[in-house]
């Protein structure tokens, strides 16, 4: 047989080119396009690492169909290759569920080729819609992943783990009612979602591939003991990651966990830019919280998704009873009987508001502003209330079987206009907090005045300033204020520069204490411009002519050994006296009273 590679449609031997692409043909299966008497191959619609998906007709039913076979190059290479092929089919066979693919026949052709037939499925795959769409809606996800949960768990029964669960293995179609006794399935199609309902979707799982039995749910362990990595990465429990050998139904919970976190988020949990990133995130990194990136997922539904998703199995759902039941009480507002209508009771202060849900009108709310809005379907709706002269009031709700209520207070639209006017007055008249300066505001140093704020009296800071100016006193007073520059200015110009620097000394270091002390703890005088510039004039003369001279007479003392150094003792007033300031400045900083910005 031969397969057009443009259009994938098959063709006998002694077909060379496709009639329809005008390509060449490639040799793919042995034999003719008719499989074993009755299915005419029509089509490859999917190819996998082991075998080939074709569409075929049964001859005689009339009756489309999905045939999988061995790829004969995989089976050349892997004499097991058909022996795990026969596995995959008598997994598959042995569920019997509707959201479960079925497998109808299978066979062994003259040329030695495996095969086993399958319902075929018009619709696409999960993992194509969520690709086109992304997240889904609360209520479609119920409807969907319901079916899923059935579909495994009746796996899970027959004590088998899929081990290969994701979006691309889930299949949707559509079930219509043409008549009261008469159903169909038809494909879903490319209208836009606005324009179709999706209460009859049908969720099917598939490709059992990776299927294992187990021998019970008690000992959980498998009669297969293979290694090797299995599964699809971004849906792959933690116990695949670590390619553990006792994979169990719990590691099928993980992956619908991860499944349904993509629905509802429209994201997987763990992404990376390579196989091990992605693997490592699995087994160490927590999974993120869906509301972070949906919001309006409720609360008890995360919960579901988080415990899912946990590391370690035995914190998990231990079966899919378990997890189902969970899923369909945090989802029961969505678990309304098919055609269940209910009714949303608004109630609006003032009445007589009109009220929209979805855009579409539904009356207005009487006198006592009331309006019972009757034959709502169930999930999830907008409303909103329009009055003449108020503020539309927009909500988003969800609603399930039974009566729901909402109400709303409007406000007026002058009375917002009235206190927009008047909170911008108040922000004019009141003191604004500037913790930052521009280049040329030099005296723009503290926070403005609080209006009314009664004086907060710090006494860590008036500690400080008292040590601060003892010790400027003592040392002038005992040691004369000898200094390396003083004394060697004096003794060249013959001027009383020594005393001139004491006094000069005794002013910083006061003048500084009161630049601080009195803004920090009077906030009346915070927004003083004289306050700001004496802070930054005696913030420069304390280290012009108390740190700077400290330096240079550590220098001339213990570098130099110069006869004329000051005794230790001034070193260690004069250092004293520059530490307490600068504690001054630290500690009236961490009050917030005063900003200082150079």
């Amino acid at each position: 047989m031969k397969e057009c590679a443009q259009c994938n449609k098959c063709f006998d031997d002694d077909v060379a080119v496709c009639p329809k692409d005008n390509q060449p043909l490639m040799e793919t299966l042995p034999g003719s396009s008719i499989l074993d008497i009755k299915y005419q191959l029509e089509s490859c619609i999917g190819r996998g690492g082991m075998g080939a998906v074709y569409r075929a007709k049964h001859i005689h039913l009339n009756r489309p169909f999905a045939i999988k076979t061995v790829l004969p190059e995989f089976a050349s290479r892997d004499p097991q290759a058909k022996e795990r092929f026969l596995q995959e089919a008598q997994a598959a066979a042995a569920i019997q569920h509707p959201n479960v693919v079925a497998i109808t026949d299978f066979g062994v052709t003259s040329d030695k080729l495996f095969y086993y037939v399958m319902e075929y499925i018009e619709g696409k795959s999960l993992g194509d819609i969520l690709r086109k769409e992304s997240a889904m809606p609360p209520d479609r996800v119920y409807k969907i992943f319901k079916q899923v949960l059935a579909g495994i768990g009746a796996a899970h029964r027959l004590h088998m783990v899929h081990r290969d669960l994701k979006p691309s293995n889930i299949m949707l179609t559509t079930l219509v009612n043409l008549q009261d006794d008469f159903k169909i399935l038809i494909p879903l199609n490319d209208e836009p979602e606005d324009k179709k309902t999706n209460d009859n979707e049908i969720a099917k799982v598939v490709d059992f591939g990776l299927a294992r039995f187990v021998k019970t749910a008690v000992n959980r362990s498998s009669n297969l003991q293979e290694g090797g990595l299995v599964g699809s990465p971004f849906y792959m429990s933690p116990e695949q990651c670590e390619e553990a050998s006792n994979v169990d139904e719990r590691s099928d919970i993980y992956s619908l966990g991860v499944i349904l976190f993509h629905m509802l988020t429209g994201e997987v949990p763990f992404k990376g830019s390579s196989l091990t990133a992605v693997l490592s995130a699995h087994l160490l990194k927590p999974p993120p919280s869906p509301r972070t990136i949906k919001p309006e997922i409720p609360e008890k539904l995360e919960k579901v998704v988080l415990k899912s998703l946990a590391k370690k199995p035995e914190l998990r759902y231990q079966n899919i009873s378990e997890f189902a039941d969970e899923f369909d009480t945090a989802m029961s507002i969505y678990a309304t009987p098919e055609g269940q209508k209910l009714n949303v009771t608004v109630q609006t202060s003032p009445p007589a508001c009109e009220i929209y849900i979805d855009d579409e009108f539904k009356g207005r709310t009487g006198p006592e502003g009331r309006l019972i809005v009757k034959g709502l379907q169930a999930g999830s709706h907008k409303v909103r209330i329009v009055l003449k002269g108020y503020l539309d009031s927009e909500q988003a709700f969800t609603a399930g079987a039974g009566d729901f209520n909402l109400s709303a207070t409007m406000q007026r639209k002058e009375d917002l206009a009235l206190a927009a006017s008047v909170k911008s007055q108040v922000k004019a008249s009141s003191p604004v907090r500037r913790p930052e300066a521009r280049a040329d505001s030099a005296d723009s140093v503290y926070y403005r005045a609080v209006p009314n704020q009664p004086p907060e009296i710090s006494y860590v800071g008036l500690s400080l300033s008292i040590v601060s100016t003892l010790a400027t006193l003592t040392m002038i007073k005992a040691f004369d204020n000898i200094d390396p520059i003083s004394a060697a200015i004096s003794q060249r110009s013959g001027l009383p520069v020594e005393s001139i620097i004491s006094y000069l000394i005794v002013f910083t270091v006061i003048g500084f204490n009161i630049s601080i002390l009195i803004p920090d703890q009077l906030p009346n005088y915070r927004n003083s411009i004289i306050f700001g510039r004496i802070f930054n004039t005696t913030s420069l003369l304390l280290v012009v002519i108390i740190l700077f001279p400290l330096i240079i007479a550590v220098i001339s003392k213990f570098l130099s050994n110069a006869e004329n150094a000051p005794p230790i003792a001034w070193f260690g007033m004069r250092a004293l006296v520059f530490i307490c300031c600068l504690l001054l400045q630290q500690q009236a900083k961490s009050r917030g009273k005063v900003a200082f910005l150079r």
